[in-house]
């Protein structure tokens, strides 16, 4: 089969983006320009900016335009607004918990329900101090500071009596 050939122009470094007549100097051709992108090719896809020329923005409903690099132009413009649009509104949706805000549970003897009238022991970062009863290895869970109760948290998922 055929092999591809490589193009013996590389994109000129830093392309710049905006409308570009790769032919300037051509009398028998018609003047067309086409859009550069970033990586230094047309959005057409038709040619490759090497540097040669200047690159205008702004002229976006010239009538000299490619029509397929107005085409896209403008698509991938609508793309970017609904891009930014969609941001803006996230972001308006993404708003800071209030302080104090309920912080879910880790462990189901956290809640009302599951600690039956305990009050386990927390440690000084004020966090659950899950090794407050410790009877071995791997054997640990909460302890009332109310009853002394404690039990391991690995082998039950909630304390087996309640605080009397």
């Amino acid at each position: 089969m055929g092999k591809q050939q490589k193009s013996k122009s590389a994109p000129a470094v830093g392309s710049p983006t905006g409308w570009w007549n790769p032919s300037p100097y051509s009398a028998r051709r018609r003047v067309v320009f086409h859009y550069v992108t970033k990586d230094g090719r047309t959005i057409c896809g038709k040619w490759l900016y090497t540097g040669e020329g200047t690159v205008e923005d702004g002229m976006d409903a010239h009538d000299d335009n490619c029509a397929d690099c107005k085409r896209r132009k403008l698509a991938l413009t609508a793309r970017l607004s609904r891009e930014v649009q969609k941001m803006k509104t996230n972001s308006k949706k993404r708003r800071l918990k209030p302080v104090g805000s309920a912080v879910k549970p880790k462990y189901p003897y956290q809640t009302k329900n599951g600690a039956r009238g305990h009050t386990w022991k927390h440690d000084e970062g004020g966090s659950l101090d899950i090794f407050a009863y410790n009877v071995g290895e791997h054997h640990n869970g909460p302890r009332c500071i109310k009853c002394n109760y404690g039990f391991c948290h690995h082998c039950k998922t909630l304390p087996e009596i309640s605080c009397p």
